[in-house]
């Protein structure tokens, strides 16, 4: 019933046995006859077929047992990479797209140079979709915002205390406010800049959830119009002008990047007065995951990373 378990698992994410076969590299002859023993041997249905693979009450029963068998292996090969001090294998890891792009291009080298014969394998995407991908076991750890870590399915370890700041063009406040305010330091009022556009994240990611309940609060309306999932790209959009936007602690890295290389195109930065919305950001693995020696290294690769971000200061930038 084992053998070959895995195909059972990439079957239950698909569509149909043709794309669950071209994702195995497999004839669809050959899992078709696959799934046709197993059901068999199990006794029951595991799927309708028609007009997509759907999964029954029994292909549900075993798409659990089989997914915690993948995932009791995985843990089991991280502990015998540690008893055997095997520098050889694979991480999969996954970051939210932003985050990668601030994050990544130091630590993939610095990794990669301490452990040259692992793969570390990334996906980027939204910390809800994560979330999901970590515990259907297609990622071993995840980097994800709070909102999207939960501690009864996951072990997690605080990376980073965020803050929410407003970001907005010098020349977006000159043309709105003129000089007076464009010169302003310190926290500012939200309802002040509701005349202004603003790009935001999706419904239901963790800064405009922040965004939408502290508007609701205090009767204010924001003038929405973009809505995107990568924070770095509202960031640059309200460099040109195009809008004001929000970001989290370390995304100031991006708006220093910005500033150092068009100063046609500065940002500045203010905390907003009463917003108190946090983002601790996680480092998540499955409940009762054993990291091997690598994944614990990588661990504090990201921890030494965070520290960078963990004290913002508005006033340089």
């Amino acid at each position: 019933m084992l053998n070959n378990y895995q195909y059972f698992l990439v079957l239950a994410r698909s569509t149909s046995i043709s794309q669950a076969a071209e994702e195995l590299n497999v004839s669809h002859q050959g899992l078709s006859l696959y799934l046709k023993n197993l059901e068999r041997e199990l006794g029951a249905p595991l799927f309708e077929r028609v007009p997509r693979l759907v999964l029954t009450e029994a292909g549900k029963a075993v798409l659990e047992a089989f997914s915690d068998v993948e995932f009791r292996e995985r843990d089991l090969r991280g502990r015998l990479d540690d008893i055997t001090k095997n520098e050889r294998g694979e991480l999969r890891f996954g970051l939210p797209e932003g985050r990668f792009r601030i994050l990544m291009p130091d630590l993939l080298p610095l990794f990669k140079q301490r452990w040259p014969f692992v793969k570390l394998n990334t996906r980027c995407a939204p910390s809800a979709i994560l979330r999901e991908l970590l515990l259907r076991n297609e990622l071993d750890a995840a980097l994800l915002d709070q909102t999207a870590a939960n501690p009864v399915t996951m072990d997690l370890m605080p990376m980073l205390d965020e803050k929410l700041f407003l970001a907005i063009s010098e020349g977006l406040l000159a043309s709105f406010f003129g000089e007076k305010l464009r010169l302003r330091r310190g926290s500012v009022e939200l309802g002040d800049f509701a005349g202004l556009p603003f790009v935001l994240n999706e419904p239901g990611a963790t800064s405009r959830t922040a965004i939408d309940e502290f508007c609701v609060t205090r009767g204010i309306v924001l003038n929405c119009v973009m809505e995107l999932p990568q924070l770095d790209l509202h960031l640059m959009l309200a460099s040109r002008d195009y809008a004001a936007a929000f970001c989290w602690s370390m995304y100031l890295a991006v708006v220093k990047q910005i500033n150092s290389r068009d100063t046609g195109h500065r940002l500045r930065v203010f905390p907003v007065k009463e917003l108190s919305a946090r983002n601790c950001l996680m480092f998540a693995v499955k409940k009762r995951r054993s990291l091997p020696s690598y994944g614990r290294d990588l661990i504090s690769l990201l921890r030494q990373s965070c520290t960078h971000f963990a004290v913002p200061n508005t006033s340089v930038i």
